[in-house]
């Protein structure tokens, strides 16, 4: 071998260690490359699975669906809710004919209608709560659904959907709206004032039919405050609206005009709470004008059963105490009459019949006035009022009483100014003038002047009868005519009383349309004044 062939043959051979250099160097790369690929896949497929692990873990129901609609992903819960037992039952087919194939009433639901179809050309989500899903066994049930767009470099290649089952959710409702369609029937059927105020005591809800008895539509209310629609008689409405704005209960009563007619109404204010805060208040209002006027009548009753309580205390303080003294006088001196008849002389009996007559007309005057004021309490004293000439019946009545005033040296006058004729009922009138002329001889002292006197006024005759006696206090003139209150005083011959006259005048002039008073000074006499249309 030459020289020459020495140095190809070891140039060769450095070539062909390059060329294995270089393929070991390619080699090595490409096992370094298919070590950190596998490293790769490994990684990308263990969050994989941790991705659908979450999926799967949901409560919602999910799926995925390529543009012909066909089912390219589902998770556990979204086969629980339609029915299904298994992923294949689902994967490959389309999602709309297997389960958005109809509306909730069964018509069909066309593909060019479908949301969720539609999100593949909005390129934007959805979100449906009024549609339903159809289950494998034909049933539906409601469902409230997201349906977002599928992107690929921008390029929309699909839908991603998820939903929940929302029939609870609707029974509830339906629940909360017949609830609502009940209570609104309710108030709007009620005769009750039912309204809603909010925090500004603005009117947000008028339900019944009150607004439209009062002659206005609701919608008149609404927003407007109680002090913008009537005014300065609000203030009492406004401060019970206050307290409850404060979270408190309130209850309480007003009235108002309505067509001419006083009507009163009882309300009830009830806070309305949302986050622990008073944010507005419903009212309640309710006619109480019945029952207002049945308060009005035991007010009264309870006023006439005190008045005849009086009545019979009063009775049986004269049964037992004023009427039993002038017959026990009477039995007195007859009894002495009796046994001393041939001892007296003429002079003593004389005197001791004076008494047992005066007696004996006291006890009849006290009898006709029991009489009457029974009548007058029970309703059956005739009252016929009639034209009377005044000086005839003054004259009638101070003639019978006549023996009476002279007994006491006491004058009876009586002064007319003019003729006067009065209406009124004969009976009743000489019962008034009887008992004031005998009241003013027994409280007149002897040589006295009792003066009846009567004057013609506008629209009625005033008559007085005055005495110079021993005239009243102001304690004693407040009591005059009260039944019960009045304590009968002795007169100054030691003339005993009932009090009952006085009454009885009071009630007869009333019983004629007049009043009676008396004005009096104590020590200087007494004057009793009352009025009879004429």
């Amino acid at each position: 071998m030459n020289e020459n062939d020495s140095k190809t043959s070891f140039a060769e051979l450095r070539e062909r260690v390059h060329r294995l250099e270089l393929d070991n160097k390619v080699l090595r790369m490409t096992l370094e490359g298919i070590e950190g690929s596998h490293e790769k896949t490994v990684t990308s497929l263990s969050k994989n699975e941790d991705l659908l692990l979450m999926l799967n873990s949901s409560g919602e129901g999910m799926f995925a669906i390529d543009l012909d609609r066909n089912c390219t992903f589902v998770n556990d819960s979204a086969i629980f809710l339609l029915g299904y037992t298994n992923k294949i039952d689902l994967l490959g087919k389309n999602i709309h004919y297997l389960i958005h194939h109809s509306w909730p009433n069964g018509k069909p639901l066309l593909v060019s209608d479908s949301k969720i179809c539609n999100t593949f050309s909005m390129g934007k989500g959805v979100h449906v709560v009024d549609e339903v899903f159809w289950r494998a066994d034909g049933s539906c049930f409601p469902c409230e659904y997201f349906s977002f767009p599928m992107l690929s470099n921008g390029i929309c290649v699909g839908a991603m959907v998820t939903f929940i089952d929302i029939s609870d959710r609707k029974q509830a409702e339906q629940a909360l709206i017949e609830s609502e369609e009940r209570f609104r029937r309710y108030v709007n059927s009620t005769s009750d004032i039912v309204y809603i105020l909010d925090s500004q005591q603005r009117h947000t809800g008028i339900y019944g039919d009150w607004a439209e008895r009062m002659g206005y539509s609701k919608e008149f209310f609404i927003g407007k405050t109680i002090g913008e629609l009537i005014g300065k008689e609000a203030e009492p409405h406004e401060i019970a609206n206050r307290a409850a704005l404060k979270g408190q209960f309130v209850v309480y009563e007003s009235h108002k005009k309505i067509h001419g007619k006083k009507i009163f109404i009882q309300t009830s204010l009830s806070p309305i709470f949302q986050a622990g805060e008073v944010v507005g208040l419903i009212a309640v209002g309710r006619d109480i004008s019945n029952l207002v006027e049945s308060r009005k009548i035991i007010k009264n009753s309870e006023a006439v059963l005190k008045k005849l309580n009086a009545t019979k205390d009063k009775l049986f303080s004269i049964i037992a105490h004023d009427l039993y003294n002038p017959f026990n006088t009477i039995l007195g001196f007859t009894h002495l009459l009796q046994q001393n008849i041939k001892c007296y002389d003429a002079a003593k009996s004389e005197l001791y019949l004076d008494h047992i007559q005066g007696a004996t007309k006291n006890a009849v005057l006290l009898l006709d006035n029991l009489l009457d004021w029974w009548k007058a309490q029970t309703g059956n004293l005739r009252f016929v009022p009639e034209h009377l000439s005044l000086s005839f019946i003054a004259g009638d009545v101070i003639q019978n009483l006549n023996a009476s005033a002279i007994l006491k040296t006491i004058t009876l006058n009586y002064d007319e100014t003019t003729a006067i004729t009065i209406f009124a009922d004969s009976t009743l009138l000489k019962t008034i003038i009887r008992n004031l002329i005998t009241n003013a001889i027994k409280f007149t002292h002897p040589n006295g002047s009792v003066n009846i006197s009567a004057i013609l006024l506008d629209g009625y005759v005033e008559i007085n009868v005055a005495d110079n006696g021993i005239g009243m206090d102001s304690a004693t003139l407040a009591r005059l005519f009260v039944v019960g209150a009045h304590e009968s005083t002795r007169g100054t011959a030691a003339e005993k009383g009932s009090g009952l006259g006085l009454i009885l005048c009071k009630e007869f002039v009333e019983m004629h349309g007049g009043r009676i008073w008396a004005v009096s000074t104590q020590g200087k006499g007494s004057t009793f004044k009352f009025t009879i249309p004429y």
